[in-house]
């Protein structure tokens, strides 16, 4: 009888055998790349853990090239004409990776899907076409006056707790502040009520912190999708993983208030998205509990963590450059935005959007920073498919683009990609107007801060709106300095590239 130890060295030869068979036959041999990684997904499961995988791709780009192998059977790719390709507006040839699935809840024996972790696109199209028209921006402006409501609550509370009389500093943590303005943003226009974050000033129910913990568990073992069915999902034992439960269960908690009117709620004079939802299952009977919390809590997770990344990136990067906050300053000065903020009158959209300094910094900030930083897996259909320069993708490989890599291409958006500077979305003296319409055509194509094509981010116009108003208002009512200018924040990226340590003082600016 083989002892254990035997078995052991068996079975160890046997993998290494096995792994260098892989690497030895396989086509992806001629995709350059880390020598370990093209053997194992461990080293890719080690690079995401550590939270800096969108700088180790970058300088993989640069020393290898536009496309690097990352895992035996995964790559990246950074040729701006292979967006269209990977992720069209049509249904797509390469379907989501199982990287997604981690995303996934279990509830009892059923597995749940969140909204982007569906593979089958007839599935995802059935889940998000009905409440699709909710989102577009005329959709979100309905709720205007909710927003400018919690946009004003922010502002009281960095100034009861912030300024001080005769100048006195204070530290403000605004990075914690930003998070809990875009938590009580989207609350206010799916249930009618915040979460009480920023009237708390504290992370209510833990929500923010359970948050990153599921990111931080979903991005790494994303990486290898298989051991989420044992730790993540394993309906036997339950593993002290990150979840997001205490969110769905407060998406649930409210719905379940709102069937059975516990909530006060008019939904005649004060409609709100969960009311939205409700309205589609009188439409279609075959919407379900599960998918109105589904609904629900995708706005919870989805439009909260990544609006308040992008807000932070917006934020830092003008105190890091004085002098582009001055000129925000002076062209919310100009127009009367700055003065109308200070009198408590409310913003609008619609005014807001024309002002092109504010949108160059806004667009400036989504680049720099985008929210989302790791790849967009896509799996190689049937067919395989080859790359521009002719290197042949078999059927089965992923592959993917990072939007924190792609948002830096020097052939698009010029040498100083890596330099925050609101100007290059701006025409140039030295430019016609069509040049300047094919360049910035160009840049607004390449970006893919919400992604692209048919699963684009579905509440992108909600950020978009919360974050003009957002930025505009803070800006208008403070002068923001870094209370360390030479000190960089911290970031650590799971999936959502989130960041801390943003300590600032403030200042209130005056007519």
């Amino acid at each position: 009888m083989l002892s254990l130890t035997t078995t052991l060295l068996s079975l160890s030869l046997l993998y290494l055998v096995y792994t260098l068979y892989t690497y030895l036959t396989s086509p992806l041999r001629q995709i350059p790349g880390p020598f370990l990684a093209s053997l194992t997904n461990y080293w890719r499961f080690l690079s995401v853990l550590q939270g800096k995988h969108h700088e180790v791709q970058r300088t993989l780009h640069d020393t290898y090239g536009p496309a690097v192998r990352l895992g035996p059977n995964c790559i990246t790719v950074t040729d701006p004409s292979l967006i269209k390709v990977l992720y069209p507006l049509q249904k797509p040839r390469f379907i989501k990776s199982d990287y997604y699935k981690t995303s996934d809840f279990r509830h009892g024996k059923r597995i749940l899907h969140s909204s982007v972790s569906y593979r089958d696109e007839e599935a995802h199209t059935k889940m998000v076409r009905p409440a699709a028209r909710f989102y577009t921006t005329t959709g979100v402006l309905r709720y205007e006056d909710r927003l400018n409501d919690v946009v004003k609550l922010f502002l009281q509370q960095l100034e009861t707790r912030f300024v001080r009389p005769g100048g006195r500093e204070v530290v403000c943590p605004i990075d914690d502040w930003l998070h809990f303005c875009a938590w009580d943003l989207i609350a206010a226009i799916t249930f009618s009520k915040d979460f009480g974050f920023l009237r708390r000033g504290e992370d209510v129910r833990g929500l923010i912190g359970q948050s990153c913990k599921s990111l931080d568990y979903m991005a790494s073992v994303g990486q290898i999708p298989w051991l989420d069915d044992w730790v993540g999902k394993n309906y036997y034992i339950k593993f002290p993983v990150g979840t997001m439960i205490e969110g769905v269960k407060f998406a649930a908690e409210q719905l379940a208030s709102r069937m059975r009117g516990e909530d006060k709620h008019d939904k005649e004079t004060e409609p709100d998205l969960l009311d939205d939802f409700l309205a589609l299952r009188e439409e279609d009977p075959e919407i379900t509990d599960d998918r109105l919390v589904q609904y629900a809590f995708r706005n919870v997770a989805a439009g909260s963590d990544t609006t308040a990344t992008s807000l932070r990136a917006v934020v830092y990067y003008l105190c890091r450059y004085p002098e582009t906050q001055k000129r925000l300053h002076e062209e919310l000065e100009e127009v009367g935005v700055a003065d109308a903020v200070r009198s408590g009158d409310a913003l609008r959209y619609a005014e807001l959007y024309k002002l092109p300094y504010l949108t160059a910094v806004i667009q400036e900030g989504f680049r720099i920073h985008p929210s989302v930083a790791l790849s967009l897996e896509r799996v190689v259909p049937d067919t395989g498919y080859v790359l521009p320069d002719g290197r042949y993708l078999p059927p089965g490989t992923i592959v993917g683009i990072n939007p924190a890599v792609i948002n830096r291409h020097k052939g698009v958006f010029g040498e100083d990609s890596d330099d925050f500077r609101p100007e290059r979305w701006l025409k140039n003296d030295h430019e016609s107007e069509d040049e300047y319409k094919a360049r910035l055509g160009k840049m607004k194509d390449t970006d893919m801060t919400f992604g692209h094509g048919k699963r684009i981010c579905a509440g992108r116009h909600v950020a978009v709106v919360e974050i003009y108003k957002v930025i505009a208002s803070l800006f208008s009512a403070f002068d923001v300095r870094l209370v360390d200018p030479d000190k960089e924040w911290k970031t650590k990226n799971s999936f959502f590239n989130r960041q801390w340590d943003m300590d600032v003082y403030l200042t209130k600016r005056v007519s």
